[in-house]
């Protein structure tokens, strides 16, 4: 039978060959806890702390229970933040779905592709979402000054 063993202190805690962080807890099976734990009574779970991360993570799961036609219907009503997450977390999945994924690689492509032609059509970018390391006049590289001592050599 395991046990639930919580670590209420600063320091990380062995027990039953199992490592628990700080203020975190871990089920540990009875016949490997020392005998000071033993003989304590059992410890209740600490109530789930609902963080706003974790409750993206839950919608994403529920979302990814879908099936890939449903989902691939919605793809375009993503923002890019979450495509990217619903992309890590079917990659995580033990077996992720390839057409679910290449779905969602397609629509960041298309995205990013967008956005690189509007940046070459109203002349902010170079159309390669590449940023401004073109070499211009605030560029270091293989220029010198008048200050900078001569080459070795």
């Amino acid at each position: 039978m395991k046990r639930y063993v919580f670590n209420p202190t600063a320091l990380v805690m062995l027990v039953g060959g199992m490592m628990i962080p700080p203020n975190d807890g871990r089920e540990v099976d009875e016949t490997l806890l020392p005998p000071e734990l033993r003989d304590l009574p059992p410890q209740a779970d600490p109530p789930s702390e609902t963080t706003p991360e974790s409750a993206a993570r839950e919608a994403l799961a529920k979302l990814l229970a879908g099936s890939v036609p449903a989902l691939r219907e919605q793809i375009p009503t993503f923002s890019d933040e979450t495509l990217a997450a619903l992309a890590a977390l079917e990659g995580e999945a033990g077996n992720p779905r390839k057409t679910l994924l290449a779905a969602i690689a397609e629509a960041q492509l298309d995205r990013a592709r967008l956005r690189a032609e509007a940046g070459k059509i109203d002349g902010t970018g170079d159309g390669t979402g590449a940023g401004t390391g073109d070499g211009g006049k605030d560029s270091k590289v293989g220029v010198s000054s008048e200050n900078d001592p001569p080459p070795a050599g």
